[in-house]
């Protein structure tokens, strides 16, 4: 049994992975790696990521996730 389908469903748009703001978190992700962005001055992670020029420049990094957090759902 599989739970993917043969073709997307028409009201999902794929992602664009080509987003030059998105394109660090799919190229981790091509290599299973989970990137994320965080702002240098505050720690405060972000998501969805900002543009890099987001608050002045050179504040947003991204980072590989260590893997040892929770997921909450609701």
């Amino acid at each position: 049994m599989t739970f993917l389908e043969e073709t997307p469903h028409p009201d999902y748009a794929l992602p664009d992975v080509d987003d030059p703001v998105m394109r660090p978190f799919w190229d981790g992700a091509r290599d299973g790696r989970l990137m994320q962005q965080r702002d240098r001055t505050t720690g405060e992670v972000h998501w969805p990521p900002k543009p890099l020029y987001w608050k002045g420049g050179d504040r947003l990094e991204w980072f590989e996730a260590r893997g040892t957090g929770e997921i909450y759902s609701y």
